[in-house]
């Protein structure tokens, strides 16, 4: 009996490790929407520098940041 729980143990283990979440693609996918809120964040900040600002860019871009941020929550 002992050697059989051994074994369902064994099996439970290699079924979790060939069949659960592949994290390293999960951390992929959370590097690429920071990087994409990087971007935009970097791309609101030199419409400050124009000398008139422009707010429907600023709003469309702080709307695309925050509808990736919040797709991937």
């Amino acid at each position: 009996m002992f050697l059989r729980l051994l074994k369902e143990k064994d099996d439970k283990n290699t079924t979790i490790a060939s069949g659960g979440d592949d994290y390293e693609l999960i951390a992929d996918g959370y590097l690429a929407m920071l990087r994409d809120t990087l971007d935009t964040l970097d791309d609101i900040l030199l419409y400050f520098d124009a000398t008139r600002l422009d707010r429907r860019k600023v709003y469309s871009a702080l709307r695309q940041c925050r509808d990736t941020l919040y797709n991937n929550l």
